[in-house]
């Protein structure tokens, strides 16, 4: 696996097109693509990796969400490349966990895992 390096999102996302595929209205799509377009982007040879800094409102540590999908959008779980993921974009003393969500929050359009990471050498699940 090639190191990551930082990557960009497409400049516009056809909002109608985005409505439709997750049953959604055009401003609540509009709404969630502006906010896609917040996060840090990174690809390598094999894997694309959206990075967002999620701010602590309960006194914990800040957390990193990693939205993890292969290129090739086939699905994804070698624990090893997970690992070296969140090694290689956040502290590799940092400790994650992957989500598995409530069936009422689930969207499975992408072959894509969740990792949150807490952001603090001293945090342990």
């Amino acid at each position: 696996m090639t190191p990551f390096e930082r990557a960009v999102y497409p400049p516009a996302f056809d909002i109608d097109l985005v409505a439709k595929q997750f049953g959604i209205s055009r401003e609540v799509a509009k709404r969630a693509v502006a906010e896609l377009q917040t996060h840090e982007v990174f690809k390598n040879d094999q894997y694309q990796v959206a990075l967002r800094r999620l701010v602590s409102t309960v006194g914990g540590p800040d957390m990193i969400q990693l939205s993890v999908k292969r290129l090739d959008r086939e699905p994804l779980h070698d624990w090893r490349d997970l690992q070296r993921i969140k090694n290689e974009l956040t502290d590799p003393e940092y400790e994650g966990v992957e989500l598995y969500p409530a069936e009422s929050r689930r969207v499975d359009s992408a072959n894509e895992t969740h990792l949150f990471v807490a952001c603090a050498t001293d945090f342990r699940f």
